[in-house]
């Protein structure tokens, strides 16, 4: 979240479909019971963990865009300023979640099944969580998984292309053909491991969802369309010829997976992972299709859903970080047994609405409370890219989008 102006609409409406998608697949209510609506549920509660595959293409794309402008505009890359900003930028709201989760534990047991014990036990618990390696050591939490991965490709990718500009004669972004084979190295080591491990039915998730080594190259793909973005608009303008296919195609991809259920289906945590970031990626190459002076996008961006979308889309990290416990709190689970008609679609629609605006308050809430705060003592102590250094108005763009 950010109070930056000259955000990319079109991605922070991809962030809150993506948020949507995840909020989905926790569901208050369940979707067997919707009634009439139980199809969609049905459909939305099934695809939603999808969502998450979505954020780790746009990271990719965001933060590859925003190290390819800092090497071509200022002919270096400080990565000690990218991973402290980056730092600033995810932290604050993360340890803050976590030290409530650990307070909260002693009278809110509900929300943490099986982590019943002393105050040392639990705070042991939360090791792997404190250094990231929560989707090695077992998620205490579910959904956090997703974010130690996210980190470690903070990690990993900016110190490859520090690697990578020392190995040339001047510092510069690597070339095409670099990028395609990292690209194409993660894509088959990747696919390679997904294939060849343990695909039980039904799913482990430790062994086939979450693991960095497995899920890495949905990341590196959005690094690749970034580099395309950025760095080779000439490449990018004929794909914009193509918009129209490529948002076909991407629907395309990721469609089987509205239907082939996670936890019962090896396709899913094989080739599945790969059809998500293939599609999405087209997804994104169509909507940066659109000029943001666009009049049709200046028109859209002033509806009130619009807007609504935009907000949650800001809000999405904080909304991603509360979201799961915020469905299994009390008061939230008494209501859902508690039907306000005998209509069940009507139950299901209600308390659904109800989940998804109380996530969105305390997202946004929970945002500007330590988000903000964080990013504006962030932006005092380490300023982006100064203007006179930053030649291309993509580095303003990719700054503001990746915040």
């Amino acid at each position: 979240m950010s109070e930056k102006p000259n955000r990319i609409v079109q991605l922070d409406l991809l962030r809150a479909v993506a948020i949507l998608l995840v909020l989905g697949r926790h569901f208050v209510v369940p979707a067997k019971q919707a009634g009439a609506l139980e199809g969609f549920a049905t459909v939305w509660e099934r695809f939603g963990w999808t969502g998450v595959d979505l954020f780790f293409v746009l990271s990719g794309f965001l933060i590859g865009g925003l190290l390819y402008e800092e090497l071509r505009t200022t002919s270096q890359l400080n990565l000690g300023r990218f991973l402290i900003r980056r730092g600033f930028k995810i932290w604050p709201s993360y340890y803050v979640f976590l030290a409530f989760l650990l307070i909260g534990s002693f009278w809110l047991d509900p929300l943490f099944p099986g982590e019943h014990g002393t105050f040392t036990e639990k705070l042991a618990s939360l090791g792997p969580h404190l250094v990231h390696l929560q989707n090695y050591r077992g998620p205490v939490w579910l959904h956090t998984w997703s974010l130690a991965v996210e980190e470690h490709f903070y990690l990993a990718f900016p110190l490859l292309l520090v690697v990578l500009a020392r190995l040339r004669s001047t510092p510069r972004p690597p070339s095409a053909l670099q990028v395609g084979l990292l690209t194409a190295l993660a894509v088959v080591g990747c696919t390679s491991l997904r294939l060849h491990g343990d695909a039980k039915v039904p799913m482990n998730m430790i062994q086939s969802l979450v693991p960095t080594h497995l899920r890495i190259d949905g990341l590196l793909f959005g690094t690749t369309l970034a580099y395309v973005y950025h760095l080779k608009p000439t490449w990018f303008a004929v794909l914009k010829k193509f918009k129209w296919p490529l948002l076909i195609l991407g629907i395309a991809a990721i469609g089987p997976m509205m239907v082939l259920p996670i936890e019962t289906n090896p396709f899913v945590c094989t080739w599945g992972f790969s059809l998500l970031y293939l599609g999405y990626g087209c997804v994104i190459v169509a909507v940066m299709s659109v000029s943001p002076d666009s009049n049709a996008l200046r028109f859209v961006s002033r509806l009130l859903v619009i807007r609504v979308l935009l907000v949650i889309g800001v809000s999405s990290y904080s909304i991603y970080l509360w979201h799961w416990h915020l469905a299994r709190l009390p008061v939230l689970r008494f209501a859902a047994r508690h039907p306000l008609t005998r209509h069940p679609e009507l139950n299901w629609l209600t308390y659904t609405i109800a989940y998804v605006a109380v996530a969105t308050l305390v997202g946004y809430t929970t945002g500007r409370l330590i988000e903000v705060p964080a990013l504006r003592l962030r932006d005092r102590l380490f300023p982006r890219i100064s203007k006179r250094r930053a030649r291309s108005t993509k580095a303003a763009a990719a700054e503001n989008a990746a915040v």
